[in-house]
This record gives structure tokens, C-alpha cells and sequence, in this order.
């Protein structure tokens, strides 16, 4: 063999060898970049890159936000987050990626990556520095364009507790379409969603660390529109509220927009924003409401003395309920019989015993349903507090207490 033969023999063989390599190289690539799919959970557990990791909890879904709601999707998505805060310089490390990730064309990246910030924020109770990236922050708000409503929803999770204008101004922005109300000639229904979120009892409102001024604009500019949705949410953010302006725009509104949907048939979202709302000018103006010649305006002022013992002012409640207790309107006693059942027990006893005198079955009625609704409300405390009645009060109840 000539020396030409063997440097071609030799050209064809490292050919060879690479064309081998570069097959062998791409298959392992090809399995790195598929172990994601076809093995999430071994790749969560002993990746050592997140960006792996990110890829097998969105492909895990299947094209599905998890329902957080289920305790082992909900563990999942906490071992995520703890995953992610166990990196070293973790911020350094994963802001980057999740950055990426929410810019991602695909949706299940999208909705991985927001889960997973307003999961982090949440099981961290807002503390982790990630909310002081700009980067991140800005493309969070991108997000709330987007038309995939889970992505949409853990973005807006997110920024609520992102105490800068910008994040304020888009929070009252897009609280409308947060909160089910689509106010472009399209509706949707508006569900439970509004009062779910404006319904948050026990813990400071996402809506308090906003400008009491840029509230106020923007509940005026909804309120303008005379759509019955928006103001229906424009006077439940006049109700977290501790802008001055705030209620004169209440009491102008109360009475004047009552539900007619079944189950919240009578139900008055001005009212029930004069209930959250802490100002001292409350009382008098419910004073005042409460004297007017118009039914309908006393019973919205008394509903709105419903729970008020969250928020303090118990005393004042209580005095204003006991006024009224003998109102000539029948559906302003009954909502002084629920306001007066949503108090401790043992300061409104005598009132209700004579409630239920006075009114009968639709008193007991009025003061068990407040009754069960404030027990579903408050899980983790009895709401009858140390009273001795039963289960539930009925017309024989004032005999047996010797009232």
C-alpha cells in the first residue's frame, strides 16, 4: 500500500469517527433536551440547572395550570419554589431564568414561570428580594396583555404586592378584568371571582399600599360609565379606601345599586364597602343613613353594620344597630337582626332575644344565615365565641335563656 492509499484510508476513517461523534453528540443532546418530556420528575428532582427544571414542571402540566387547589400539586409547586431558593446566590441564579421563561412563545413556559413567582412571593409573604428586579418586574406587567387567563392571573398576584406607581396604576388598570368584568361589550358574568378578592378578611387588602388619590380617579371614571359591573367594583375599591373623597361617593351611591342576581338579591356593594372601610366618618354617615326617610337607604346602612367588628369600632356598631332595632321597615329589622348576630354573642344577646320576639321566624331566619356564613368565613375560630346556644337559634331560644 502507497503512502496516497493510506492517507485516504486514514481521511476516510477519522471521517468516519466524526461523522460517529457528532451522531453520538447529537443523540446525547437530543436526549438532554427531551428528558424534560418524557421524564419531568427525574429531571426535578436531580437537575442541577433550572432552566431543566422550569421545562419538566411545565411540560408535567400537559398543557394544564395544576389545580393548586389540591394539596400534592399545591406541595409540587412549593418544592419548586424551595428549589429555587436553595440555589446559591439564588436570586443571581433564577431571576435570570424566570425573566426568560416569561417571554417564552410556549404557554405552559409562560404559566410555569408566573405560577411559580406568585407562589414564591406568596410562601415567602413578599420578603424575597425578587421584586426588586426591574427587568423582571416590567415584563410581569407585559403579562397582563396576555390572553391566557392563568398567566394573566399569577402575573397580577405578583405585582399586587409591588409597592411602585407603576405597578399601582396597573393594578387599577386591569382590576376590572382580574375580577371577571370585561367592560367592552362582551361580558362575561361576574362571578364570585370580585367577591373573593375584595373579600379578603383576617389580612392587610393587596389595594391598601395604593395611592389613596389614584383609588378614588379611578373608582370616578368606572362610576362614570354606568356600567353596573364597574360600579359595582369601582365602589368596592372606594371601600378599601382611606381617601376622605372616598365617602361622599359612598353615601351618594348607597341603596342605589341592590343585586338582583339570585342568592345576592338585596345585597348593596356600596354597603358592603362602608363595611370594610376603617375611617372614623363611617359611623356618622351611617348615623345619618340610618335616620333618612328612604327604606331602602336604612336597610343598605344597616347591612353595612354586618362584620364591622373585623375592622374595630364594635361599640359604635352596636349602638347604631340597637337605634334601629324597632324600625318600622321589616327588612331594616331583619338586616339589624343579622348586623347585631355578626357581633360577640355575649354583648348582643339580650338584642337578639328580643328580635326574636318581636319578629319571629324571618329574626331566626336572618340571624342563622349570618350565623353560617361568618362560621364559613371564619373557620379557625367558633363565631358564637363562648355563648352557650346551640348549633342554631330558634323562636324558642329567649325562653330558654330566661330573656
Amino acid at each position: 500500500m502507497n503512502n496516497a492509499q493510506s492517507t485516504t484510508l486514514a481521511s476516510r476513517r477519522l471521517l468516519i469517527w466524526g461523522i460517529l461523534i457528532v451522531v453520538l453528540m447529537a443523540a446525547v443532546v437530543g436526549f438532554v433536551i427531551t428528558l424534560p418530556r418524557i421524564a419531568p420528575q427525574f429531571v426535578i428532582a436531580h437537575s442541577p440547572w433550572i432552566w431543566p427544571v422550569l421545562q419538566a414542571e411545565a411540560y408535567k402540566t400537559e398543557g394544564k395550570e395544576p389545580d393548586l387547589s389540591d394539596q400534592k400539586e399545591w406541595v409540587e409547586r412549593l418544592n419548586l419554589v424551595d428549589r429555587l431558593m436553595n440555589e446559591e446566590n439564588w436570586e443571581q441564579a433564577a431571576i435570570p431564568v424566570l425573566t426568560r421563561a416569561l417571554d417564552h412563545p410556549d404557554l405552559r413556559m409562560r404559566r410555569t414561570a408566573a405560577s411559580a413567582l406568585s407562589t414564591l412571593l406568596t410562601h415567602n409573604n413578599g420578603r424575597t428580594p425578587v421584586i426588586q428586579n426591574g427587568e423582571l418586574v416590567t415584563r410581569l406587567r407585559r403579562l397582563l396583555d396576555d390572553p391566557d387567563a392563568d398567566v394573566f392571573t399569577h402575573a397580577f398576584r405578583f405585582l399586587l404586592h409591588h409597592e411602585d406607581s407603576a405597578s399601582a396604576q396597573a393594578i387599577l388598570d386591569y382590576l376590572p378584568r382580574a375580577c371577571g368584568v370585561v367592560p367592552n361589550g362582551r361580558k362575561i358574568p361576574l362571578d364570585g371571582t370580585i367577591y373573593i378578592f375584595f373579600g379578603t378578611v383576617g389580612e392587610p387588602h393587596p389595594l391598601r399600599h395604593l395611592r389613596l388619590a389614584d383609588v378614588v380617579d379611578q373608582a370616578q371614571r368606572w362610576l362614570a360609565t354606568s356600567d353596573p359591573d364597574l360600579t359595582r367594583l369601582a365602589l368596592m375599591a372606594l371601600g378599601f379606601s382611606d381617601d376622605p373623597q372616598a365617602l361622599p361617593l359612598l353615601d351618594a351611591h348607597l341603596g342605589k345599586h341592590l343585586e338582583q342576581e339570585e342568592y345576592w338579591v338585596g345585597w348593596d356593594p356600596a354597603g358592603y364597602a362602608l363595611s370594610l372601610n376603617t375611617q372614623p366618618g363611617v359611623i356618622e354617615l351611617l348615623k345619618s343613613a340610618l335616620a333618612d326617610a328612604d327604606p331602602v337607604r336604612r336597610r343598605s346602612a344597616a347591612g353595612a353594620l354586618i362584620g364591622r367588628d373585623e375592622i374595630g369600632q364594635i361599640d359604635e356598631s352596636i349602638s347604631l344597630a340597637r337605634a334601629s332595632i324597632d324600625d318600622s321597615d321589616g327588612e331594616v329589622r331583619k338586616q339589624v337582626a343579622m348586623a347585631l348576630a355578626s357581633f360577640p354573642l355575649k354583648q348582643t344577646l339580650p338584642d337578639l332575644c328580643h328580635l326574636i320576639t318581636r319578629g319571629g321566624e324571618p329574626a331566626v331566619a336572618a340571624i342563622n344565615r349570618v350565623r353560617s356564613n361568618r362560621m364559613f368565613l371564619h373557620r379557625n375560630r367558633p363565631w358564637w365565641g363562648r355563648g352557650d346556644i346551640g348549633p342554631a337559634v330558634n323562636a324558642d331560644t329567649p325562653r330558654k335563656l330566661g330573656a
